[in-house]
């Protein structure tokens, strides 16, 4: 009788280790998926193309290349610069919208990258008193991946680009730029 007490102790005790292990396991997959918040907004410029952009061929109409450059900070990233690369599909307009699409990177000052796909819509507005004329793109943002400390960086959510007066433009210029990042990633 002994021997078969001993036996279930024995089987216990390695279920026991057996779970506080995989509870382990567990905690540290946990802790390493922890979501860290992406707010970030900034300024910078954006010149404006007829055509597509590098690396990118028109689908259905006439197309414009959009190249964002600026500085960023806010929260999951304290400082960094931001490029993206937006092209309109003006084929798929449909009022004052069309879509668009594109990739971006931000650079934090110690070389470490974040990469990002864009799934988005440009949509032009128009101010009668001043005649001005502007672009706003809204939409979503993936991270793709990344370098350093970010190698391993997944998440998303929603961006804002908003260019000044491009009245002006014509087949091409540069403009005043506001970018906005607004989600959440793991690394």
């Amino acid at each position: 009788m002994l021997i078969g007490k001993t036996r279930v102790r024995k089987a216990l005790l390695i279920q026991v280790c057996a779970a506080a292990f995989l509870v382990g396991l567990c905690a540290a997959s946990v802790s390493a998926a922890t979501i860290h918040n992406l707010q970030v907004n900034g300024t910078g410029t954006v010149t404006i193309s007829s055509g597509a952009c590098p690396s990118f061929s028109c689908a259905t109409g006439p197309c414009f290349c959009f190249q964002y450059s600026g500085t960023i900070k806010g929260t999951g990233i304290s400082s960094a610069m931001i490029a993206l690369t937006e092209q309109e599909d003006t084929g798929t307009r449909g009022n004052t919208c069309a879509e668009a699409f594109g990739f971006g990177t931000l650079t934090e000052k110690n070389g470490d990258t974040v990469d990002l796909d864009l799934g988005i819509e440009q949509c032009d507005s128009f101010n009668a008193t001043s005649s001005a004329f502007f672009a706003d793109t809204s939409g979503t943002f993936n991270i793709t991946g990344g370098t350093g400390k970010l190698a391993n960086a997944a998440g998303g959510g929603g961006v804002n680009l908003t260019t000044g007066d491009v009245s002006s433009c014509g087949s091409g210029c540069t403009a005043t730029a506001t970018f906005f990042l607004d989600g959440g990633f793991t690394k």
